[in-house]
């Protein structure tokens, strides 16, 4: 059953009730919507993280953080890892441009969706060499749509500084594995991608609102998701999975965002008039 209301949390730790004044707040402007959605991503806190470093990247080493929009081949993802300092494993947590899951992690996920999700192999060490106790993966969803009604949530679009060719990101910023405006970054991007690689990276980073708007219509049937233009880099998951996800107390992701429900359908041409537009003027550059 879906909860009423809006939990301000770090999934990995205790659940913080909002304060009264900040519940009427959510409540006047959603009125009596419900929660059907949570973003969650990576946390990169001290006291949750482990330090790895990869033993050996593939020459075409593929980073996304939690989860990524695009398929993804074996070959392009490293296998093995070791310690370079900390001592906690949580059940999920960072690596360096991707993400390590547990066990625990893959079997709540295939609960949910079996055999759907992407999850790759690892084996992590120990700094002396020993091999770490369990099964290890890197994960990506493999269900990638858009559910986030933009106007709705009242996120625009804006220009921002050019770097080959104008390109629109959302007026909140763009979350980057890494940042486009980074010398290095933007050469490594484009001598792999080319200029379409901003565009296919564009999301909303962890300044976005808590609060946004996501289309009943699109998400029904769903449990895992990410998003193809919007909230690109972390993962989308249903109210039931968020729930299990407590119960079963696995550490440690943050959730961002809280999706309130809207029976609005998702329309492309509306969402992303600005991004089409771009697609459209770029392909002729």
């Amino acid at each position: 059953m879906r909860k009423k209301g809006v939990k301000a949390i770090t999934v990995s730790a205790p659940i913080v009730q909002p304060s009264t004044k900040s519940l009427a707040l959510f409540d006047q402007a959603s009125g009596s919507a419900l929660i059907v959605a949570y973003y969650l991503d990576l946390s990169h806190q001290a006291q949750t993280n482990a330090y790895f470093e990869w033993d050996s990247e593939p020459e075409h080493m593929r980073m996304f953080g939690l989860s990524s929009s695009q398929e993804l081949a074996p070959e392009n993802l490293p296998d093995r890892a070791t310690r370079r300092s900390g001592k906690q494993t949580p059940d999920v947590f960072a690596m360096p441009g991707l993400n390590a899951v547990n066990e625990r992690f893959r079997e709540l996920v295939e609960d949910f969706e079996p055999d759907t999700h992407l999850f790759h192999p690892i084996v992590l060490r120990e700094k002396d060499g020993s091999r770490i106790a369990g099964r290890h993966y890197i994960f990506s969803a493999r269900v990638h749509f858009d559910c986030v009604l933009l106007q709705k949530s009242k996120i625009g679009w804006v220009q921002p500084e050019a770097v080959s060719a104008p390109f629109p990101e959302f007026r909140y910023g763009t979350w980057e594995t890494h940042h486009p405006r980074h010398p290095k970054s933007r050469a490594r991007l484009e001598a792999r991608h080319g200029i379409a690689a901003f565009a296919a990276k564009q999301g909303i980073n962890v300044d976005l609102p808590r609060k946004l708007w996501v289309s009943a219509p699109a998400i029904e049937g769903h449990h895992l998701w990410t998003g193809v233009h919007i909230c690109t880099s972390g993962l989308w998951v249903s109210d039931a999975f968020f729930k299990a996800f407590e119960k079963a107390k696995i550490r440690s992701l943050i959730s961002h965002a809280y999706g309130f429900e809207s029976e609005e359908p998702w329309l492309r041409e509306r969402e992303l008039a600005p991004r089409l537009d771009w697609e459209r003027v770029s392909s002729q550059l």
